[in-house]
């Protein structure tokens, strides 16, 4: 980041307008109206994670580090010529006495001193013109540039343009940092960890087999034929949409959402008779047949275990975000395993487990906003980008740079789509807990099959207990 940093000063240097990125044109020196003569460590302003310097020291031949600022302000329309003197409006900060030490985001550090900056380890090192505080370079999970950026702008730009698929810029066609339509957020569960550590355990569906990828897509019929601008399956069905929860530290968002639209589906298509929230620990545990737990699962496989054998309601076998061995037997009632139904009178009581038909695929964003509409939230596999995790709310498209990072599959629920500004977006249950993002939800660009999020979905049928008059409406 330094050395970038330098680049950029010594271009806005030799330029007399002082032409810099929007993003990092500051004000940084003005303002606090600081110019010091010679070295004073104090005479800095944070910049994208460091600091930059408004003392006569700062531009050194070797190395500099100003600000971006640091001419136009300290030496008015100095451009390089002679000695510049600084401008006698300005104040003038008399230098402290030196100390052997690093400033570090505004706080003072003795040399040799080690601390831990996010998910980097730094020390102060002596070095030939002053000390430094030198970071090893892990990426880390929060985007702290990002963060740092959206807090001094106030929020994304309201300048972005709503057409188009993308915007146009980087290798992979999406906004930049300026156009963003969503803002970034700083989460002390995601602090101080990896990105390698996000991708590994914060998500968790492995790549589509070759079989699910070639499953043949249902037809779902044209009706609706006018699909209404917004819906939303919890105002919908209320309190049939099963709320957020958080996988933790657990690579196996491929059992939180089979559970979860497994236990919407049951809840929608018995009319709210039953609402059982299914257990993602029973899947976790004891789908083990060629699936990796907390390192990883295959949505198919999932899908199959609901079918042959069935899930437990959560409250008897409760997620702890920990691989264990499994308690409950293939063949097992809900009575041996302990979890006994209440249900109405009208009602036969439960005994078998809650099991699912076979899962089918839904293509294309239309059929998936019908499937939706009729018989409830989908599961969708999706590619993460590093800036999903710093994802604070808007509706999110990856930036261009981020495909240069590493990604992962992660497995979500679309429970509705919306329009805001003439932009299009999917409503999208998370599993990282209602502290992310929006209350666990979040939006997304709908059509343009943002993140790879409609390449793949699913929907099943639950076999309730009530007699629910179908109507033919899947066909194969």
């Amino acid at each position: 980041m330094l050395q970038a940093l330098s680049v950029l000063l010594v271009l806005a240097r030799s330029a007399a307008a002082y032409d810099v990125a929007p993003d990092l044109a500051g004000p940084y020196c003005a303002s606090v109206n600081r110019c010091c003569q010679g070295r004073v460590d104090e005479c800095s302003v944070p910049i994208l994670g460091t600091l930059c310097y408004c003392d006569t020291f700062c531009n050194r031949t070797q190395r500099s580090d100003c600000c971006p600022d640091y001419f136009s302000h300290c030496f008015g329309d100095y451009e390089g010529g002679g000695v510049p003197q600084l401008r006698p409006e300005t104040e003038v900060v008399t230098p402290l006495p030196l100390r052997d030490g690093c400033i570090f985001r505004g706080t003072f550090y003795p040399v040799n001193a080690k601390i831990r900056s996010n998910c980097n380890d730094c020390s102060c090192v002596q070095m030939k013109l002053r000390p430094e505080m030198l970071c090893n370079r892990d990426k880390c999970l929060i985007d702290e540039d990002l963060v740092d950026l959206d807090s001094l702008r106030g929020g994304p730009s309201s300048s972005s343009s709503s057409s188009g698929v993308g915007g146009g810029f980087g290798s992979g066609g999406g906004p930049s940092r300026l156009q963003r339509r969503w803002t970034a957020a700083n989460y002390s569960e995601f602090w101080g960890r990896s990105l390698e550590d996000g991708v590994s355990l914060r998500l968790g569906t492995l790549d589509p087999s070759d079989v699910l990828r070639s499953m043949r897509a249902i037809r779902v019929p044209p009706e609706p034929a006018n699909l209404p601008l917004s819906f939303d399956a919890r105002s919908h069905w209320p309190g049939m949409v099963s709320a957020v929860q958080d996988q933790g530290w657990c690579g196996a968002s491929w059992a939180l959402s089979t559970a979860a639209v497994a236990s919407d589906r049951y809840a929608i298509m018995s009319m709210g008779k039953e609402r059982p929230r299914l257990a993602a620990q029973h899947l976790l545990d004891c789908n083990n047949r060629k699936q990796h737990g907390c390192n990883g699962g295959h949505l198919d496989r999932a899908w199959y275990f609901t079918r042959k054998f069935g899930l437990v309601p959560d409250a008897c076998y409760p997620w702890t975000g920990n691989e264990d061995h499994c308690h409950v037997p293939k063949k097992s009632t809900l009575a041996t395993a302990r979890c006994p139904q209440r249900t109405a009178r009208s009602q036969r009581a439960r005994t078998e487990l809650y099991r699912m038909a076979p899962a089918y695929r839904v293509s294309g964003h239309l059929d998936i906003m019908r499937e939706i509409m009729r018989s409830g939230p989908v599961q969708a596999t999706m590619r993460v980008y590093h800036d999903l995790f710093s994802y604070g709310s808007g509706i999110y498209e990856h930036l261009a740079n981020s495909e240069l990072e590493r990604t992962g599959f992660h497995s979500v629920r679309i429970v509705g789509w919306g329009e805001e500004d003439g932009v299009k977006y999917w409503i999208v249950a998370n599993t990282w807990g209602e502290w992310w993002g929006e209350r666990g939800y979040f939006r997304i660009r709908r059509g343009v099959n943002e993140c790879q999020i409609e390449d793949l979905v699913l929907g099943a049928w639950a076999y309730t207990h009530v007699q629910k008059e179908l109507d033919n409406s899947i066909v194969m």
